[in-house]
């Protein structure tokens, strides 16, 4: 009987695989901070959204 090695080089693999990075750029929105109350601030990305929060808190006002 021929013994076969249990590691060999063609084998064992360290990790992921490398990936392709991208090239695509993302173009970001600009971002608004909104508290809600004492303690909840969020981040919205349009002012739409904003009218959304209203309705649920009544208080929610722009901060930047």
């Amino acid at each position: 009987m021929k013994e076969f090695p249990l590691f060999t080089l063609n084998n064992i693999t360290m990790g992921r695989p490398r990936t392709r990075k991208s090239s695509k750029v993302k173009e970001l929105k600009p971002k608004f901070k909104v508290r809600l109350d004492a303690k909840t601030v969020i981040t919205i990305r349009d002012m739409g959204k904003l009218e959304f929060w209203k309705e649920k808190f009544p208080d929610a006002m722009v901060i930047e």
